[in-house]
């Protein structure tokens, strides 16, 4: 485990972060429970004791990308200052007893749940002892530490993790659960944080968006959310990705459009149009609804941006 190992006082880490947004906010969770602990964070992967490598594990050249990158990664092992090489993420979660027997250039795994668990595990690694004015740089009310990788201006606000839809060709559930939504008094909080640092754009993401809420308010509560973040003094923008088709309504729509704040666009990726293979997947609602919706949407709100996905070769799927 390289326990034997000597670091710096600080020692130096650095992290790569491969993958989604969604990827991204683990990354700057575990940078910010580092951090807080006396972690020295470093850009230079040359120059760091410990390297983290964020995995992605959704599709086969992610999978394959991850892979790659761990092992460039552990050349900083020889030819670099790197002690403890840490894998964690997706991929990891997904296939890490595998990958603990074909790479014994990873000292330690970790898979997409608690961060301040392996940082904990880290600092105890590299016998880190937090000073007083680290120890107490935990965030209020429970929120993540978090050290932003973004522009300093834009940030993401996570509001669920893990998904329900269980769509057939989607290996989300399996990693990370079900959707579990964050509640809205503590997103709020965070938003009203990331505010006061500085932070005027805020996008909004999940595996699901659109359903937000359901777990906890027992219906979808998306509007209502962005309608209170645009409440909060500082932020101009927000907008919202990865929204699923059956839960974007009318009424969520008028709510977008008719706010200054809420960006005139959203991501909504419908796979498919046809009925049957919309079955095949286990894609929710129908296709006609995303017809309607997307009626409504030139109808009602005119400029407003739609951005979408479409899968091609779905096993089944014919010219027609």
């Amino acid at each position: 485990m390289n326990s034997d190992k000597l670091y710096s006082k600080c020692p130096r880490v650095g992290l790569v972060s491969l993958g989604c947004s969604k990827n991204a906010v683990d990354s700057e969770i575990l940078l910010g429970e580092l951090k807080s602990r006396g972690f020295d964070i470093v850009n230079d992967a040359a120059q760091a004791e410990i390297i983290i490598v964020n995995t992605c594990g959704f599709i086969e050249s992610a999978k394959t990308d991850s892979i790659d990158t761990i092992l460039d990664m552990a050349q900083y092992k020889t030819a670099g200052s790197c002690k403890l090489l840490v894998v964690t993420g997706c991929l990891s979660q997904r296939y890490g007893d595998e990958l603990a027997r074909e790479l014994p250039e990873v000292d330690v795994f970790n898979g997409v749940k608690n961060y301040p668990a392996l940082a904990e595990r880290l600092a105890g690694i590299c016998g880190v002892k937090p000073a007083p004015e680290n120890a107490n740089a935990a965030a209020c009310c429970g929120l993540p530490k978090r050290l932003l990788t973004t522009p300093s201006y834009r940030a993401y606000l996570r509001i669920a993790d893990g998904c329900d839809n269980r769509c057939t060709y989607c290996a989300i559930p399996l990693i990370r659960g079900g959707r579990v939504s964050t509640p809205m008094e503590t997103l709020l909080a965070e938003a009203e944080q990331l505010a006061k640092s500085g932070v005027t754009e805020l996008t909004v993401i999940a595996q699901d968006t659109s359903a937000y809420g359901i777990d906890l308010y027992g219906k979808p509560m998306l509007r209502e959310l962005l309608e209170k973040l645009t409440e909060i003094e500082g932020l101009h923008w927000v907008r919202v990705l990865y929204a699923y088709p059956n839960t974007v309504t009318e009424e969520l729509v008028d709510a977008m459009y008719r706010n200054p704040k809420i960006c005139n666009y959203i991501d909504i990726p419908i796979q498919h149009i046809s009925a049957h293979m919309l079955r095949d997947m286990n894609r929710h609602g129908s296709a006609e609804h995303i017809r309607e919706i997307t009626d409504y949407i030139r109808r009602s709100a005119p400029g407003f941006i739609l951005r979408t996905t479409v899968m091609l070769g779905f096993p089944g799927e014919t010219e027609e």
